[in-house]
């Protein structure tokens, strides 16, 4: 007896094929070099689950570019349990890709503390808001 497909996994599938919900590969920081000139140029913010520092984006030009970009640093020390990181992984993609648009021209690495393994995904979420709000007035140059 045939089945038929059900509406929320096609909406689910149509959603996760949208480019809007991606998170590829030229808004990742991969280089290591990358890192270290964001954490070298010390434009921090901080709250009490993460750690964000900002660098004007250059990828590989002189000059700014308009793409924003992430880097994560979830520690073991966070959680010794990979489930928990990878959610705190997955929180941060998608709170900075809805939030790409107003961090435009950024380098960024999002840094894991403890006490984010213990928070639900609403603190979370919020934090982060709280944070990049804060990055846009201390790091962005007008």
């Amino acid at each position: 007896m045939p089945v038929a497909p059900r509406a929320g996994s096609a909406w689910l599938l149509e959603y996760l094929s949208a480019p809007e919900a991606t998170f590829p590969k030229r808004c990742r920081l991969t280089e290591a070099e990358d890192y270290s000139r964001v954490f070298k140029n010390r434009c921090s913010v901080s709250g009490a689950l993460f750690v964000c520092y900002a660098a004007p984006n250059i990828h590989g030009q002189t000059r700014p570019t308009e793409q924003t970009r992430l880097g994560l640093a979830v520690s073991r020390k966070v959680s010794p349990r990979a489930v928990a990181r990878n959610r705190i992984k997955r929180v941060i993609r998608e709170s900075f890709r809805q939030s790409k648009q107003k961090l435009n021209g950024l380098d960024i690495v999002v840094v894991a503390r403890p006490q984010a393994s213990k928070a639900d995904v609403a603190d979370m979420v919020k934090s982060l808001q709280t944070l990049w709000d804060t990055l846009i007035k201390k790091c962005k140059k007008p």
